[in-house]
C-alpha cells in the first residue's frame, strides 16, 4: 500500500493510517513497515500498531 501525504505532522501520518485501519476492518499486522524514518510517522505506526 502506498499513500501520498502533504503533511509530515505526527497527527497527519495518525489520520491516514487509522482510515486505512478502519476501512479494513482493522484486519492489519503489519510484520514490517518501511518509510524515510519520519519521526512522526515512526510515532504514529507505533501508537496504531503497538504489537
Amino acid at each position: 500500500m502506498h499513500v501520498l501525504m502533504d503533511s509530515k505532522q505526527q497527527d497527519a501520518y495518525w489520520n491516514a493510517l487509522n482510515y486505512v485501519i478502519v476501512q479494513t476492518g482493522r484486519l492489519l499486522e503489519p510484520a514490517t513497515v518501511t518509510c524515510d524514518f519520519e519521526h512522526g510517522l515512526v510515532n504514529a505506526i507505533t501508537e496504531q500498531f503497538p504489537s
